[in-house]
C-alpha cells in the first residue's frame, strides 16, 4: 500500500512540475515576440507619423491604428502555436521551431529597414522572405504535432499570421515602386526641425504681427 502511495505521490508532483514548466514556457512562447515587437517599433514612430506620411502609399493602405492592433492579436497566436510545437519535446521539433524563429528575425527586421532606414526596397526583400519562411514554418509546424485537433489548432493560429503577411509584403511592394527615392524624402523629426506646418503657422502669426 505504502509503495502505492509513493508513486501516487511522485506522479502528482511530476506532474505539477510539468504543469509549471508548460505555463513558464507559453509565457516566453508569447511574451518574447510581443516584447521584442514592442522593443523595435518604439524607435520607428517618429518616422511612422512623419515620414511614412510624406511617401505615395496605395488607396488600399490599411489605417496606422490597425497595424497597432493587428500585432499583438499575430503575435499572440504564433507564440501559442510555437508553445504547442514545444510540447513534442523531441528531435521533431526542432526543424519547424528552427523556421519560425527564423521567420520572427526576419519579422523584426522589416520595420527598422521599412521606417528608420527609409528603405522600402530593401523591406520588400525581407517581406519576400518572412511570407517564405513563414510559410514553411506553418507546414513544417502542423506537420510536427500529433492529433488532429492540435494540428488544426497549430494551422489555425498560423494562417492568419502568414495571410497578414502576404499582405503586407503586396503593399510594401507598392510602396517600393511608387517611392524609389523614398530614402531621400525628408524626416523633419529626425533633424529636430518643425514641419512644415508648423512653420506655416510660425509665418502667419509673424506676418499678422507686422504693422499695416
Amino acid at each position: 500500500i505504502w509503495p502505492s502511495k509513493a508513486r501516487q505521490s511522485a506522479h502528482s508532483t511530476h506532474a505539477t512540475i510539468m504543469k509549471r514548466e508548460d505555463a513558464v514556457a507559453l509565457a516566453i512562447a508569447v511574451g518574447g515576440p510581443l516584447m521584442a515587437g514592442q522593443l523595435v517599433a518604439l524607435p520607428c514612430i517618429p518616422e511612422i507619423t512623419n515620414w511614412y506620411t510624406k511617401i505615395r502609399k496605395p488607396k488600399w493602405t490599411p489605417p496606422n491604428w490597425l497595424f497597432g492592433v493587428s500585432w499583438p492579436v499575430l503575435y499572440t497566436a504564433q507564440g501559442v502555436a510555437s508553445w504547442l510545437v514545444w510540447k513534442i519535446k523531441g528531435p521533431e521539433r526542432k526543424l519547424p521551431l528552427a523556421l519560425y524563429g527564423a521567420q520572427l528575425i526576419l519579422n523584426l527586421i522589416w520595420q527598422p529597414l521599412m521606417f528608420k532606414a527609409h528603405r522600402p526596397d530593401a523591406a520588400l526583400v525581407d517581406a519576400v522572405a518572412m511570407l517564405g519562411m513563414s510559410a514553411a514554418a506553418t507546414v513544417a509546424m502542423t506537420r510536427a504535432v500529433e492529433g488532429g485537433k492540435t494540428k488544426g489548432a497549430v494551422a489555425g493560429l498560423m494562417s492568419p499570421y502568414v495571410a497578414w503577411i502576404a499582405f503586407a509584403t503586396a503593399l510594401t511592394a507598392k510602396i517600393a515602386k511608387d517611392n524609389p527615392n523614398a530614402h531621400k524624402i525628408e524626416d523633419f523629426s529626425a533633424k529636430g526641425i518643425p514641419q512644415p506646418k508648423a512653420l506655416k503657422g510660425v509665418a502667419e502669426k509673424l506676418a499678422a504681427s507686422v504693422p499695416k
